[in-house]
């Protein structure tokens, strides 16, 4: 039988993932909210499908916990479409930042 940490470690990582990326946001918030070089539409939209996808992963591993299979199935289709934004963008968005 698992313990109890084994039973939470996906739901862990994700959290702390979110806990990294929410700790890092400062640092790109800087660079992108300068009023000398304002940052195009294309990178907000990126931006907005990144953090869904960061905060839906916390979410997903828990309804998973819970055995909300349905509401789950649910989600990730939302969530594959926010990957795919996210990945279309990606490159604008590298071409942006050198």
């Amino acid at each position: 039988m698992p313990t109890f940490l084994e039973r939470r470690f996906y739901l862990a990582m994700a959290v702390l993932t979110v806990i990294v990326v929410v700790g890092f946001a400062p640092n790109f918030a800087e660079r992108i909210l300068q009023p000398s070089h304002p940052a195009p539409a294309w990178l907000w939209v990126h931006i907005l499908a990144f953090s869904r996808w960061i905060l839906l992963l916390p979410v997903q591993t828990g309804l998973i916990q819970a055995r909300r299979i349905p509401l789950y199935g649910t989600l990730g289709k939302t969530g594959a479409m926010s990957f795919l934004r996210m990945g279309a963008g990606l490159s604008l968005v590298e071409g942006y930042c050198r």
